[in-house]
């Protein structure tokens, strides 16, 4: 497992994960945005695996109130329950530590009961919710650590 920076030539593998990953929250033409600007800016983490791009984790620097933002993060059905999930969320706790960061958020739809365990396993807090975040009108819970 190598965890690092995603290049330009990672896109088209992350964006397919996250059409497998997050079938809801995939639209073709935010998706190329989202992942070029997040790219451009240094805010993808992607794990490889056997030369593979096996997962990613998308996130805002300074997404509001001097605070970062894990924005999606997705790994590929096959890699699954390996500690990859595990591996991204501290790489981006790590990053938000190194710029002094206090606290930092995320996000998880009700439903999706493994991010969830997880985000709890890593000490992150309930800190409210948005109903009708996207467009079929599903709500998002989120949560904050406290760094």
């Amino acid at each position: 497992m190598k965890l690092r920076k995603a290049r330009v030539s990672d896109l088209k593998t992350v964006a397919s994960i996250w059409r497998e990953s997050l079938p809801d929250e995939y639209e073709p033409r935010y998706a190329r945005k989202h992942l070029k600007e997040r790219q451009s800016l240094g805010e993808i983490f992607v794990i490889e695996e056997a030369g593979k791009v096996a997962a990613a984790l998308t996130f805002a620097r300074d997404y509001f109130a001097d605070s970062d933002y894990a924005v999606f993060l997705m790994v590929d059905k096959k890699y699954r329950r390996r500690g990859f999930a595990t591996t991204l969320m501290k790489a981006y706790e790590s990053q938000a530590r190194k710029r002094h960061r206090r606290r930092i958020f995320s996000s998880v739809e009700p439903g999706r009961t493994a991010s969830l365990k997880l985000h709890r396993k890593l000490g992150y807090k309930r800190c409210g919710f948005i109903d009708n975040l996207w467009e079929d009108g599903k709500r998002d819970l989120f949560f904050s650590k406290k760094l």
